[in-house]
C-alpha cells in the first residue's frame, strides 16, 4: 500500500496544466462524437453533424464545405470511410488546440493533391 502511494505521489501532475477551456473542449468533442456515432464510428454524414461542436469554439463553418470534406479524409486514417473516436478526438485536438500542429494540419487540409504544396 505504501509503495502504491509513493508511486502515485511521484507521478507528474499533468491535470494542473490543462486549462478549464481545454477540459471543456475535450468534453465537448467527446460528447459530439458519442451523440453522432453509429457503431462506434462516424460516417461522413455523421461527421458533418459532429462538426457543429467545434463551431462553438470560434471555428468557421466546416460542415458540407470542401475544407470539411478534406478534414474528413485527414481524420479517417484507419480506413478512409469512417472516423474512430480516437481519430476524432486526436485530430480535433491538434487542429484546434496545438498551435504548431494546427498549422501543419491546416496546410494538409489545403494540400488537396497530397503533394506538399498548395495550388489554386
Amino acid at each position: 500500500m505504501k509503495d502504491e502511494e509513493a508511486l502515485l505521489q511521484s507521478l507528474p501532475r499533468i491535470d494542473s496544466k490543462i486549462s478549464k477551456q481545454d477540459m471543456k473542449f475535450n468534453e465537448w468533442i467527446s460528447e459530439a462524437f458519442k451523440d453522432a456515432q453509429q457503431n462506434g464510428v462516424l460516417t461522413k454524414d455523421k461527421f458533418n453533424e459532429a462538426l457543429i461542436c467545434i463551431e462553438f469554439f470560434n471555428a468557421k463553418r466546416l460542415r458540407d464545405t470542401p475544407l470539411g470534406h478534406r478534414l474528413f479524409k485527414l481524420l479517417a486514417v484507419t480506413n478512409g470511410k469512417t472516423i474512430t473516436e480516437q481519430e476524432w478526438i486526436g485530430g480535433l485536438k491538434n487542429f484546434m488546440r496545438n498551435e504548431g500542429e494546427s498549422v501543419k494540419f491546416t496546410f494538409k487540409c489545403f494540400d488537396q493533391d497530397d503533394v506538399n504544396q498548395i495550388s489554386r
